[in-house]
């Protein structure tokens, strides 16, 4: 496991990748806003095909639901004390322990970012004819990438 220093390291990339996501995620809005149709698809089915249509405002709700996940995580983030551990939190484990949770607290929050982004550019890509939807591997990745990341902090978390 990587020292201290490392992981502070590797937590502020993450933190600068994340806002670089947020706002990467705002400006592909602001860009495409004006050439958008009124009616975008919002609802993908399993095999990532566009299966409901609606208003492109909806594309401001994934937006503010990016950043209120963002906001949260990071206060979470601040607060590692206030979460719930599997194993009892002593003196010894303490240190170590908060810095596993806030660190998978940091990657959750760089995947949730990068998740409502790339779902927003192809909400837009279906909406302009560029794209045919999210993909049929989608669901599986999106799922899969997140349960990896939670079961390693398992893993490592239970070792300390």
């Amino acid at each position: 496991m990587p020292n201290a220093k490392a992981l502070s390291l590797i937590g502020s990339i993450i933190e600068v990748l994340a806002v670089l996501g947020l706002l990467l995620h705002a400006s592909l809005l602001l860009a495409t806003w004006n050439l958008l149709p009124e009616s975008i698809p919002v609802h993908f089915n399993f095999a990532g095909q566009p299966d409901a249509w609606g208003a492109k405002t909806e594309l401001l709700l994934l937006l503010a639901l990016s950043s209120l996940i963002y906001l949260g995580l990071s206060w979470l983030a601040r607060h590692p004390q206030k979460l719930n551990y599997p194993w009892q939190i002593t003196e010894r484990n303490r240190a170590r322990q908060y810095a596993l949770a806030v660190c998978l607290l940091r990657v959750l929050k760089l995947q949730s970012v990068c998740l409502f982004a790339f779902i927003s550019l192809q909400m837009i890509g279906v909406s302009l004819g560029f794209s045919n939807g999210l993909g049929y591997l989608f669901t599986p990745v999106a799922v899969l990438v997140t349960l990896a990341t939670v079961m390693g902090y398992f893993v490592l978390a239970s070792r300390s």
